[in-house]
């Protein structure tokens, strides 16, 4: 019986064309392509391959038919109006419950870019606000977002108001006729936004609902018959989408060179949907066309009938052109063999056998592949939606920053929360609206960040923090990890991920802290300064007032009178230094703890001098001195009473210190440039340059000890200091050795 079969096989061989072998010069094999819709880069891959050659590279003359209302891809594949369709993937399923034979050859998205579209501006948030109002979706997409967005969150569809009597298109919505229209996120949003009104969007893909979108597919007939013009067509058409993403601005002006049944759209809106349909297609991702048994089967779920649809055989509806070209291939190479065994018959037989093995390791090898292929895609959907559940569950703000386009190109829903904009605000704002809202002083840093982050490496991870401005008014510190997420095929960074959250609380903590930790280190040095004072300037003029009183109780008052009154008088005065030394420590120490009373009123300038000053005459006689004053008649300062002695004390008193015998003291007073200056000047020894400019500095203790050897603490002209900006004023000194000293201050003007 082996001798009938091998001949048998041998004459079936000599059958087979000369064209399936790559030879011939057959004449071009003619084509329909139906799309479901009209002209738009929905369809740009099988533009391109028209345009450019591809189809009829591998033999094919090709016509693409245009959609739209009325025209129903299925309908025209199945009655051979066209032999190739492009139809949604859950419709097309739909017609293989009906009884129809199809086969699907390739994916055109990798997600459904059907969404429900309302007006922004509109009362509709939420799914269930659409209960009893008008809703207008095409056939085609109907029954996908009834069931995945109605009917999977709980609203009876029946509760919804299908409309078909609406011509279809974005005027109806914006001029209010419906509530809402089904259509695809590349398209209508963008319609809509030329015409000025801002979309909601309502996207399956949020609620978790997954499947493919478009697909190409032929009957199961013309697959068997014209197998070789299946795989060619399909080669020619994904060699299209590849160059259509490659070169997005040719392809746009090829689209707006076809005929079509409604007027050309705008150059800029092509530009804009080819952005979005990228996003679905996942050219970077998965090779164009790719096709899942698993996806399918997640589609069925959202057919009419998806008990019965669960039950298909996806993996035999799905064109394999791997497998299919390698096990063609294997096949001629068998049928050529077998015809030149017919002539040689004995090694005919022994290579049958062999190429017989060979195939079937060669079938069983690919078999193992597809199944990888189909696990690999199982994973990648699995992991897919993992990350989507994660990005959407954080509390962090989760984006992705493209250079290219020089904004967000997605951000989870925690936008809103983080910065606490609606949907409407952001999309307001435009696609910058980050950038509009960085504090100005952190934006210049932010821009810095963001180009170095072009030089970063794949694993590296950096940490930025700015301010931004929240809805409620104030900036909020955020902190965010960004990392490099995609290169371009130079190896550039194009995009970035990133986390970001609120740390406003912990800023303004860690800022309180550090400012905690300042007002402890004032107070610690403030402790020591007034320990170093009360220990260094109190003991000595005191041990000096014990001296003297010790001295004055030995002495004979009978028999020294005279002496008994110079020690007495000197222990006055030592007492009015001690005295003054003392009231000057408790105003600087009242005044750093910032607990000294401040209460301005309109006060007499010659009486405040006069009442300052009248405690030292007993010291003007003693040294000679002669102190004068000139002041405007009627001056009047809005000054603190007790403020303004002090000063006028601590001016006066520095000035008999440190002027001689016979020397002179001058007050002055008047109004100059809208405020009231008052000066003390003295004929003293008066100082350099590098003293004056430490004068009125307590934390430098800048003393000098008069000219009778008086001791200070270097404290009256900073209490002085003190006193004077309180009330807005201020204070200075012109001095040179010898020359004596000119002190200054100001006051308002009541």
């Amino acid at each position: 019986m082996i001798f009938p079969r091998i001949v048998f096989t041998a004459i079936l061989a000599s059958f087979v064309p000369f064209s399936a072998m790559g030879g011939g010069d057959d004449a071009p094999v003619s084509v329909r392509l139906q799309l479901k819709w009209y002209h738009q880069f929905q369809f740009a891959g099988f533009y391109v391959a028209l345009d450019k050659g591809y189809y009829a590279d591998e033999g094919l003359e090709v016509e693409i038919l245009e959609g739209g209302p009325g025209h129903d891809p299925v309908a025209d594949v199945a009655e051979g109006r066209a032999e190739f369709g492009v139809h949604s993937a859950s419709e097309t399923i739909d017609a293989v419950l009906d009884g129809m034979d199809f086969l699907f050859v390739a994916s055109v998205f990798q997600h459904n870019p059907s969404v429900l579209i309302a007006r922004a501006d509109a009362d509709y948030e939420a799914l269930e606000d659409f209960i009893g109002e008008k809703v207008l979706i095409v056939e085609s997409s109907r029954r996908y977002l009834t069931r995945t967005l109605f009917e999977a969150n709980g609203i009876p569809i029946d509760s919804i108001e299908l409309v078909e009597d609406v011509p279809y298109g974005v005027e109806p919505l914006i001029d209010g006729r419906i509530a809402a229209l089904g259509g695809y996120i590349s398209t209508e949003p963008e319609l809509m936004r030329e015409l000025g009104v801002e979309p909601r969007i309502f996207n399956p893909h949020e609620y978790g609902r997954h499947s493919y979108g478009d697909v190409l597919f032929t009957t199961r007939q013309f697959y068997e018959d014209e197998y070789e013009t299946v795989a060619a067509f399909r080669r020619a058409s994904m060699k299209g989408w590849e160059y259509a993403f490659d070169n997005v601005d040719e392809t746009v002006e090829i689209i707006r060179r076809l005929e079509s049944r409604r007027e050309t759209r705008s150059r800029d809106l092509l530009i804009k949907e080819a952005r979005a349909l990228r996003i679905l297609v996942m050219p970077d991702l998965l090779e164009i066309g790719t096709l899942s048994a698993r996806r399918l089967w997640d589609t069925g779920k959202y057919t009419k009938d998806p008990e019965r649809a669960a039950q298909l055989d996806y993996q035999k509806m799905i064109f394999d052109p791997r497998y299919q070209e390698r096990f063609y291939e294997w096949a001629i190479y068998i049928a050529v063999a077998h015809a030149v065994v017919g002539l040689v018959f004995v090694g005919m037989f022994v290579w049958n056998r062999t190429l017989t093995r060979r195939v079937r390791e060669k079938t069983r090898e690919l078999r193992r592949e597809v199944e990888e292929r189909a696990a690999s895609e199982k994973r990648l959907v699995e992991s897919e939606r993992f990350a989507t559940k994660v990005m959407e569950t954080t509390p962090d703000l989760v984006y992705i920053f493209d250079f290219v386009e020089g904004k967000n190109v997605y951000a989870n829903r925690q936008l809103g929360a983080v910065l606490g904009y609606s949907r409407e605000e952001i999309a307001a704002l435009g696609d910058r609206f980050i950038a509009k809202l960085i504090h100005p002083e952190d934006l210049a840093r932010t821009i810095e960040f963001n180009m170095k982050m072009t030089s970063a490496d794949d694993e590296e991870i950096r940490r930025h923090q700015y301010r931004i401005l929240h809805a409620d008014g104030t900036y909020r510190w955020l902190e965010g990890y960004n990392r490099v997420f995609l290169r371009d095929e130079k190896g550039s960074v194009k995009q970035i991920i990133g986390t970001t959250k609120d740390v406003t609380d912990l800023t303004r903590a860690s800022e309180r802290l550090e400012n905690y930790a300042a007002e402890l280190r004032e107070s610690n040095d403030f402790k020591d300064k007034l320990f170093s004072i009360i220990a260094h300037d109190l003991r000595s003029p005191f041990n000096s007032l014990i001296g003297l009183a010790t001295i004055l109780e030995s002495i004979d008052p009978a028999a020294n009178p005279d002496r008994v009154r110079r020690h007495a008088s000197e222990i006055a005065s030592q007492s009015k230094r001690v005295f003054g030394l003392l009231e000057n420590l408790l105003h600087w120490s009242r005044a750093q703890s910032d607990r000294i009373e401040f209460s301005p009123e309109e006060t007499d300038v010659v009486k405040a001098i006069e009442s300052a000053t009248r405690i030292f005459r007993s010291e003007f006689a003693r040294k000679s001195v002669s102190f004068t004053t000139s002041i405007e008649e009627g001056l009047t300062a809005r000054a603190d009473p007790a403020m303004l002695d002090g000063v006028l004390r601590n001016l006066v008193s520095n000035a008999v210190k440190y002027t001689p015998t016979g020397g002179t003291i001058e007050a002055t007073a008047a109004r100059r440039d809208g405020v009231v200056e008052i000066r003390v000047r003295d004929t003293g020894v008066g100082m350099e340059r590098a003293v004056a400019a430490r004068l009125f500095d307590g934390s430098k203790n800048v003393s000098t000890r008069g000219l009778e050897n008086e001791s200070g603490a270097g404290l009256g002209l900073a209490i002085c200091k003190e006193f004077v900006e309180r009330h807005g004023g201020r204070i200075d000194v012109e001095s040179e050795p010898g020359r004596g000293a000119l002190f200054r201050f100001t006051l308002p003007d009541a």
